[in-house]
């Protein structure tokens, strides 16, 4: 399956730093974690691809809050 993906063109998408970047990100949830600044990517859920440097599918992330 991964052949077929790299032959299409198809990558996943890397993210730099630990902040969403919400051309890339979707927050799917967000949770509570008071040591940590809000919006920090805390977990992600689903990988997201592009294709051809066109976003496929974006990546599903869970962000921290403080309350």
């Amino acid at each position: 399956m991964s052949n077929i993906l790299i032959k299409r063109q198809v990558t996943p998408i890397e993210l730099e730093g630990n902040q969403p970047d919400f051309e890339l990100c979707k927050v799917v949830d967000r949770e509570i974690k008071p040591d940590q600044s809000p919006q920090t990517i805390t977990k992600v859920v689903r990988q997201g691809f592009r294709v051809n440097n066109k976003l496929l599918r974006p990546i599903e992330v869970i962000t921290s809050k403080l309350e």
